[in-house]
């Protein structure tokens, strides 16, 4: 087996897929032709951000059975294209939480304490001391819109500091007992700084809009450290304009990195005094940038892709939900088909007649969409039992582990 790892993942991925026994290469960059000439070779293949997994990228990946793409959410990585390919794509949501959340607090504490105007003030001799009289993080109220890994890393890192946090999130599951969990309303009404760590979703797309604003508590400040398209640019500045907003810090863009025409365009960079008075604070996607965070990152992706090519584990969070079937055999197959009847039992079938099976089940996508079966069997698996069970009709692909 052979993995391809891009965009600058760590060595220390590279380590984990050899050890395993799987042949990897490590690469900054490469061309989109080279790549697309190039890929067909891989069984595996991680990313970070860069490198965008499309349609055309996964129709010359003849080879690849997994995608993975180090950080939270897939953005970059056609999911439902990789679905109907029958190759599994996951992330690893969690990896780089803390260091996003210790981001969040410095750039809470750099716009209640007007450090960034004090800086611009000095870097143009310019001695503002009076002019940046700030306000303590002690006794105020933080907002945690979003309560994943980085909302309750932010949380537990905010315990010092003496605040009250509240939080909202869609799943009630998030919640944790010590931590209040309330309305989005009434978090807005009553937090001093509402922090966001949504994921993209059709729904949260221009959720801050400004009906969103006009609910905040007056003069709160906005941190966004999630994504760039969960906020209605023009209506963040008109509410900075009108003091609604005392301030709007982001890590996040729509579009990354930005173009000039996004530059010339963007409403956030239409107004220059917002930044040299450091009521805008825009910084470059800088949040899981540590070396901490890109090792956990790259050692959580390499992790979970060992799983699933040597043991046949579907990570959790993947485009596959995951099943629950001990190991008690020698070999795993994992064959993909549409959810319809008779495949399971055509796939079973055609195994029974070369090995022994010692355990399977099957699970699906959703009703009528892509499906998958796993096989555990006693001795090896044949070639000749795999290239059956390829051909079979309906099979989209076979994963053997």
């Amino acid at each position: 087996m052979k993995a391809l790892l891009l965009d600058g993942l760590d060595g220390v991925a590279a380590n984990i897929f050899e050890a395993a026994g799987i042949e990897v290469t490590l690469a900054k960059t490469i061309d989109r032709p080279d790549l697309l000439r190039q890929v067909g070779a891989y069984h595996f293949l991680g990313v970070r951000g860069a490198t965008k997994i499309d349609r055309e990228l996964l129709d010359a990946a003849t080879t690849l059975v997994a995608v993975g793409r180090g950080g939270a959410g897939m953005n970059g990585i056609d999911v439902d294209y990789a679905t109907q390919r029958g190759v599994v794509a996951f992330n690893t949501p969690g990896a780089n939480a803390e260091s996003v959340a210790e981001c969040v607090i410095g750039v809470i504490l750099d716009a209640l304490h007007r450090l960034h105007k004090g800086s611009t003030g000095m870097a143009q001799h310019t001695w503002l001391k009076k002019q940046c009289n700030g306000n303590s993080l002690r006794g105020r109220t933080v907002g945690v819109v979003g309560f994943g890994y980085v909302g309750k890393w932010l949380a537990r890192l905010l315990e010092p500091f003496g605040v009250r946090v509240l939080s909202y999130d869609i799943n009630p599951t998030a919640e944790l007992p010590w931590v209040p969990f309330v309305p989005l309303p009434a978090l807005l009404a009553e937090s001093d700084v509402v922090s966001l760590h949504l994921p993209l979703t059709s729904s949260t797309r221009g959720l801050v809009n400004a009906d969103f604003l006009n609910q905040l508590k007056p003069g709160a400040l906005l941190v966004n450290f999630a994504r760039g398209e969960l906020i209605d640019e023009a209506a963040v500045v008109a509410a900075l304009a009108t003091n609604q907003l005392f301030g709007y810090a982001t890590d996040v863009y729509p579009q990354e990195p930005p173009t000039a025409e996004y530059y010339a365009a963007s409403p956030l960079f239409s107004r220059p005094e917002l930044f040299t008075d450091g009521r805008l604070i825009m910084t470059p996607h800088l949040a899981a940038s540590s070396e901490e965070a890109q090792q956990t990152v790259s050692e959580a992706l390499a992790k979970r892709a060992v799983a699933y090519l040597k043991e046949g584990k579907i990570p959790w969070g993947a485009n596959f939900p995951i099943f629950y079937l001990a190991s008690v055999a020698d070999a795993r197959l994992i064959v993909f088909h549409p959810d319809e009847q008779g495949m399971e039992a055509a796939v079973l079938g055609e195994v029974k007649g070369f090995a022994n099976i010692a355990a399977s089940i099957n699970q699906r996508v959703a009703p009528g969409g892509v499906a998958y079966t796993v096989i555990d069997v006693d001795g090896a698996l044949s070639r000749e039992l795999i290239n059956r069970v390829k051909h079979l009709p309906g099979v989209i692909a076979v994963h053997c582990a």
